[in-house]
Parts: C-alpha cells; structure tokens; sequence
C-alpha cells in the first residue's frame, strides 16, 4: 500500500509527515513515482534568529525618547534537542523628536571696543549673539538687547581750553 503520494518539502520540516502531500492512503501512482528518504536521524538542529524589524519610530515627538526594532527565535524550530538562539530579541536606542521647540539664549558678550574718540569723550560698544542655543521649532528669541554701549573718558585733546565757570552768587 501507498500512504503518501505527492509529496511536496521544502527541506526545513522536522518530519516527513509535515511537507504537504495528497493525503493519507490517497495515491494515484505506480511503482515508477516511488522515491526515497535519506534520513539524518538524531542530527540536532538548532534555532536561529529571523532579521530584525524595521526601526520603530521616536516615541517622543520632543526631546528624548526610544526606537526599538525586534526579532523572532523560530527559524528553524530546534528538532533532535537543539539550542535556541542567544542575544537579545530586542534593541533600542536613544532618538529625540523633531519637533522640539527650544527658547534662544545669548552667548558671551564681546570685549568692549576702543573708545570711539582719542581724547575727550567717546564710547565704547560690546555685542553678544543669540546662539546658545539658537531658537528652533519656534522658539523664541533671546530676550533682552543684542548691544551695550557706554561712555568712555579719554585725556583732554591738546589744544583745547577749558573754560570752568564759577558761580559768583
């Protein structure tokens, strides 16, 4: 008698009873079909890891947050006492959002310029930038002003008189 007719493997099935095949005792053969099996009997198969999943996506839509990706122990399933996979079944790693708004704040200011006059009066200026952080994702801008200016006192210019007044009262 025939018992399986048919047969269809794929070469990763743990038995002959899993291939697909047109049913027990249902043939439509004769002898000329019939086949054989090499069987490694008692040969362990171990498991191993499917591919990772794609990267999910930032679970923070601001500031730090996680992506995680995933994989599956059962490719092929163990047969014959073999091992299962080892390592991690998953992976993370940091990410941050892209929609973080962040405030501006200024840098250092700059050294005061040379007095703007080689003898009486003049001024002098000093400028910082809003960079540290720059604004984002509408954030907003520094607060306060860019700019300093103030009065610098230089030697009186030669040449020049000077006139002081008293008051005679």
């Amino acid at each position: 008698m025939i018992w399986m007719d048919d047969v269809n493997c794929n070469g990763q099935e743990s038995s002959l009873k899993t291939c697909s095949f047109a049913g027990w005792g249902s043939y439509n053969c004769g002898t000329g079909e019939n086949v054989g099996i090499r069987c490694h009997c008692g040969c362990s198969v171990n498991r191993q890891w499917e591919s990772w999943s794609l990267w999910t996506s930032c679970n923070s839509i601001c500031c730090s947050g996680t992506r995680k990706r995933t994989r599956r122990c059962d490719n092929p399933l163990p047969t014959f006492g073999g091992s299962s996979c080892t390592g991690n079944s998953e992976q993370s790693r940091t990410c941050t959002g892209t929609s973080c708004s962040v405030r501006g704040n200024w840098g250092s200011w700059s050294h005061w310029t040379g007095c703007s006059s080689s003898c009486d009066s003049g001024y002098q200026t000093k400028h910082r930038v809003c960079n540290n952080p720059v604004p984002s994702s509408s954030g907003l801008y520094c607060n306060g002003k860019s700019f300093a200016v103030r009065n610098s006192n230089i030697a009186n210019c030669p040449g020049k008189s000077i006139i002081k007044r008293f008051n005679l009262s």
